[in-house]
Formats: structure tokens, sequence, C-alpha cells
């Protein structure tokens, strides 16, 4: 496998959150998402730099994404609502005369406006324009053939959270791929400090 600094640090970096009580790749699908909203992009180019960092996403992981086009539409109505609010008294016709503001979310507006069907108000849809697009990158995973082997230090640090806490799914993965002996000796060191 050829390896660059920035390569090591990206494979490694999320490593290091797989062993994480709580691990949590939202950075890795941003910085992803970001990178491939800039390539997907008509109206924008990748950096080199851009570029070098999709190749190592595209090289040692696999994913999965989702598209949306986020657009605009104007709309006309030919008819508005209208009705009126039945006041108690004079002073309370004076102080909606005085003060409209504080009227503009009255109960009783509300429900008169229940009358009103969207069809009664006779809307048109016209003038759509769409504008940009974002993408979601999801189930983020290093390739099986890329995925580096847990050291010692790292099996400790997965048995040690036995001790304390649940163990998360990407802490069992690396209980389950790593080698049974070495794991046994770690849990028998772990058991022996708590003893």
């Amino acid at each position: 496998m050829q390896s660059t600094a920035m390569t090591d640090t990206l494979l490694e970096s999320y490593q290091k959150e797989t062993l994480k009580e709580n691990p949590t790749f939202w950075d890795f699908n941003l910085t992803l998402q970001n990178l491939l909203e800039v390539k997907y992009s008509p109206n924008r180019n990748l950096t080199e730099v851009m570029q070098n960092k999709l190749d190592e996403f595209e090289k040692y992981f696999d994913w999965e994404e989702d598209y949306e086009v986020n657009y605009n539409q104007y709309a006309y109505v030919g008819n508005t609502p209208s009705g009126t609010i039945q006041c108690d008294d004079l002073d309370e016709l004076n102080t909606i005369l005085r003060d409209p503001e504080e009227f503009k979310y009255d109960e009783r507006i509300d429900s008169g406006n229940e009358d009103y069907c969207l069809q009664d108000l006779e809307i048109s849809f016209e003038d759509r324009e769409f504008e940009d697009f974002s993408i979601s990158v999801y189930d983020l995973k290093v390739k099986p053939e890329f995925v580096l082997p847990p050291s010692r230090k790292d099996l400790e640090t997965v048995v040690n959270a036995m001790f304390y806490h649940n163990l998360s799914e990407y802490q069992i993965k690396i209980l389950q791929g790593s080698d049974k002996d070495l794991v046994s000796e770690v849990i028998e060191e772990v058991k022996h400090k708590y003893n």
C-alpha cells in the first residue's frame, strides 16, 4: 500500500475515532460531502489539495450518497382570506385600532380562516427556479483491504472500556477482528489491574 503523510493521517484519524466510547464520523462525512458538492457543481472546480483529499477518500473508503436539488417556486394568490373580529366592547375596538400588531395571531382570526381551503384561494404556481444542490454522505467505511489492524494499545483501550462502559459497535468489531490469544492476554492484564 502506497502511503503519504496525508493518507496515514486520514486512515489513522478514522481508526482513532472508531476506538472512542461514542465514535462520531460527522467530520469525515462533512469533509467528503463538501468535496463532492464541489466536484459535482457545474460552476466550481476542485483545487489540487481538494482533489488529493477526494482521491484519498475514493481509494480508501466506500460510502453511499443521497442528492437533493433546492428550488424556489413563486405562488400567486387570486383571492385572499378576509374576515372579521367580533370585538367584546368599544375598548377592545380602540385597542385593536391603536395597536393591530398585538392581534395578528388572535385565535378569532385563525378560527375564521378555517372556512378557507386551498382551492378557494386560487393559488397558481409559476417561475420555478432551481438554485443549488446538496449531497448527503452516509455509511462511510474503510474498504476491507485497508482496514488497519488494531495495535496492542488500541486493544487495551477497548478492553478497558469493557470494564467501565458498554462497547460501541466499532469497538466490538475490533475485538472480533483481532487475534484471540492477544485479546485474551490483554483482558487478563487489564483484569489484573482492577483486582
